[in-house]
């Protein structure tokens, strides 16, 4: 078994260990820790992608007013795309993610929006060259809370070099998602 795989096989299990008995800061939407699952697809491609995620949140309100506020969190990530036509590509990122949180009763609607950075496995993306392995991730998603713990969204990643290297293929995705929060 290749380390990568070692690693995708065994984050999900180590993460939930890890963040099982903490408890939630119960006046936080989205909660002081999570674990957010992604499956999702390349955009004009039938590439998948499946996203690990454990968040934490930075447990401070901006702009706060009586429809909602500003809020934001950490996220560290370990990606894999199965890809067709070469190896499979995995990655891990880190990203800061501001979200701003409508509460309603018994829900709430958050929008997020990140950059951060990424270090894939390889460059190469199918027959796209995406110029490095270190990459920036940009994410924006939209969903819902349902109560304490859970949440659903659609998001849109992208990931690029921006224009850093001689090659600038880059890759964008769309994927759902679902998490559990602390």
């Amino acid at each position: 078994m290749t380390a990568n795989k070692f690693l995708s096989r065994y984050f999900l299990i180590f993460a939930t260990y890890c963040f099982s008995c903490i408890y939630a800061y119960a006046d936080n939407h989205g909660g002081t820790f999570g674990l957010h699952f992604s499956n999702g697809k390349e955009t004009g491609n039938s590439d998948i992608m499946q996203r690990y995620t454990l968040t934490w949140s930075f447990n401070k309100k901006w702009l706060e007013s009586n429809r909602g506020y500003l809020t934001g969190r950490w996220e560290f990530s370990h990606t894999r795309w199965q890809l067709y036509l070469q190896e499979d590509n995995t990655g891990w990122a880190l990203n800061p993610v501001f979200r701003y949180v409508l509460p309603a009763k018994n829900v709430y609607y958050f929008f997020d929006a990140g950059i951060g950075v990424i270090k894939l496995a390889h460059r190469g993306f199918e027959q796209r060259d995406l110029g490095s392995e270190w990459l920036f991730e940009d994410k924006l998603s939209a969903g819902v809370g349902f109560g304490e713990r859970f949440e659903l969204a659609l998001s849109w990643v992208h990931y690029s070099n921006a224009n850093l290297a001689s090659v600038n293929d880059g890759a964008s995705m769309f994927a759902v998602n679902y998490a559990l929060t602390f």
